[in-house]
């Protein structure tokens, strides 16, 4: 966004009679000089007055080779731009400054790092978000990130530690939500996890319920590391929950209640706030959860995750 910057000339600089209540200026006959008590010299005055109308007489040079310029417009690039000079010169021995004011476009700058939105907004539009898949299914493929189911009930050391880890990503990322709460669920035999490792290091993951006879899930918890997020992690996260919920599970549906801190990502990931699931099919099964939002997203089962 531009702006315009405008401003008012100062005058010039001039000397004149005090200003005390009552008084009147001295009226001067021709030929004679009156002497005004606190009144500049008439040589300092004359060459304030040709600074003063600087601005209505053309260019002429002065004593001692000094010039006085008349306002200047030019016009650049279409757009019309004024100068206006308010006093320039030396007066009693003091050189006056030349002020400028112009009626132009301020320049756009541009942030740190030579970041433009505006390119960025564009070029997410014409392939980023396809640039940033091909990335990722790269990652997939060279076994840099993977994504594992795990069940506390399996009883599997490996898969215990990784709940471990989920769990303590879970207590930094959701403060509000108490710790106790958070051991209960990731540790129950009806919950599963989906983790997301890199270099088989926990770094995020969602915590799930799976309702088989109701042909629905109820996501619980979801987040990724502070240092890892932005980068498309959550949106593969929530493809791979979708895709085993779909194939091993033959769910139809996903329901959760989302802050509303979550709620843009979820919306992104297919959620919405109304809820087409036959209310007989859900009511009863999960909690209410205070402050939070019901959202639901249904299972296409014709589209590749």
């Amino acid at each position: 966004m531009s702006a315009a910057a405008s401003a008012k000339g100062n005058g010039g600089v001039g000397a004149g009679p005090g200003s005390g209540t009552g008084s009147a200026s001295p009226r001067a006959s021709p030929g004679r000089k009156v002497k005004i008590p606190g009144a500049a010299p008439p040589e300092v005055k004359e060459e304030a007055n040709a600074a003063e109308h600087a601005r209505v007489r053309p260019e002429r040079e002065e004593d001692g080779g000094e010039k006085v310029s008349t306002p200047k417009r030019r016009k650049e690039g279409g757009d019309e731009q004024e100068k206006e000079i308010v006093a320039g010169g030396e007066i009693n021995g003091q050189t006056v400054k030349v002020e400028e004011k112009e009626h132009a476009e301020l320049p756009q700058h541009k942030p740190a790092g030579g970041f433009d939105p505006t390119r960025a907004k564009n070029s997410l539009q014409s392939g980023a978000y396809a640039e940033r898949e091909a990335w990722l299914s790269k990652q997939e493929r060279d076994g840099n990130i993977r994504f594992e189911c795990v069940s506390s009930s399996a009883g599997n050391i490996l898969h215990l530690q990784w709940i471990l880890a989920l769990k303590n990503i879970y207590s930094r990322q959701l403060p509000n939500m108490p710790k106790e709460y958070i051991v209960r669920l990731v540790y129950d035999k009806h919950h599963y996890s989906m983790v997301a490792l890199k270099h088989d290091k926990v770094f995020g993951g969602c915590t799930f319920r799976c309702f088989d006879g109701q042909t629905f899930g109820e996501i619980v918890f979801l987040a990724i590391a502070a240092q890892e997020q932005v980068r498309g992690y959550g949106t593969r996260l929530m493809n791979r929950l979708k895709e085993y919920a779909r194939g091993q599970r033959g769910l139809t549906h996903f329901l959760t209640y989302a802050d509303n801190n979550a709620i843009g990502y979820f919306q992104k990931q297919g959620f919405t706030r109304e809820i087409f699931l036959q209310r007989d099919k859900w009511g009863g099964y999960i909690k209410d959860y205070e402050g939070g939002t019901l959202m639901e997203c249904a299972l296409d089962y014709h589209l590749p995750y």
